[in-house]
């Protein structure tokens, strides 16, 4: 039976540190046992909801502090609704799969994500609720794990190819491949070292309709691999340009 899903939220709520999140465990256990591997992944929910949505298991999380109010433009380029998906695959395990809505206005690094919880980006400060809010430091990064998040995109292909950097091959008149770096992410993440994506544009307007991206993966010591790696798939797409982000009433 898992409990470390109870006992992690227990201690969430009481504010005491809780232990360790489990998608960085899983990952520093690499060349332990099979044995000792599948009783990591017995929270493979937790890790799940660490990776993806940086669930608030981070003992410097104040007790409660709400988000303040979004302030967005309305712009043809950098505003824009996503529907996400993030999933995470290990070899003989059920892929966990997270799906969310939201909204971003990419040009001043703000917007929500909605799905089995809700987080909230202002510049750089990160917000997740269960139940309360909470603020989180380096939120993004537990939700992106070094792919680029909704905030970092836009209409402009040209820009995200830009951002993403590395090797670009164009696929066709609409589609491109891109091989890069994973960007850095706090200390103590486990994150991916280099980015596997796929860029789809929209036919009629040239505009970015979707972005997927794929990497592995691996703990802050690089010595450390396992031969059954973590794989952790971003897939965005973004709709509706133009529409200035409008929060959910909370």
């Amino acid at each position: 039976m898992n409990t470390e899903l109870p006992e992690a939220l227990r201690a969430l709520a009481e504010r005491t540190p809780p232990p360790a999140a489990p998608v960085e465990e899983l990952v520093r256990r690499g060349r332990r046992t099979r044995r000792t591997r599948a009783a990591a992944l017995g929270g493979a929910v937790v890790a799940a909801s660490v990776a993806v949505t940086g669930v608030a298991l981070v003992p410097d999380a104040p007790d409660t502090v709400a988000p303040p109010a979004l302030i967005s433009s309305s712009d043809p380029v950098t505003t824009f609704k996503v529907n996400a998906t993030y999933t995470l695959n290990q070899k003989g395990r059920t892929p966990h799969v997270e799906r969310y809505v939201g909204a971003f206005d990419s040009a001043h690094h703000t917007g929500y994500l909605r799905g089995t919880q809700e987080v909230r980006l202002f510049g750089k400060d990160g917000y997740v609720k269960r139940g309360k809010w909470k603020k989180v430091n380096d939120l993004f990064d537990a939700v992106t794990r070094g792919t680029l998040s909704p905030a970092d995109l836009n209409a402009d292909s040209r820009a995200v190819l830009r951002a993403l950097g590395g090797k670009v091959v164009r696929v066709n008149a609409t589609t491109f491949t891109v091989t890069a770096p994973a960007r850095p992410v706090a200390a103590g993440l486990a994150a991916g070292k280099r980015i596997e994506a796929t860029l789809v544009l929209d036919p009629a307007t040239k505009r970015l309709k979707k972005i997927t991206q794929t990497t592995v993966l691996t703990g802050p010591e690089p010595a450390i691999a396992d031969r059954t790696p973590v794989h952790f798939v971003a897939e965005i797409e973004l709709s509706a340009y133009g529409t200035p982000v409008v929060l959910p009433n909370s």
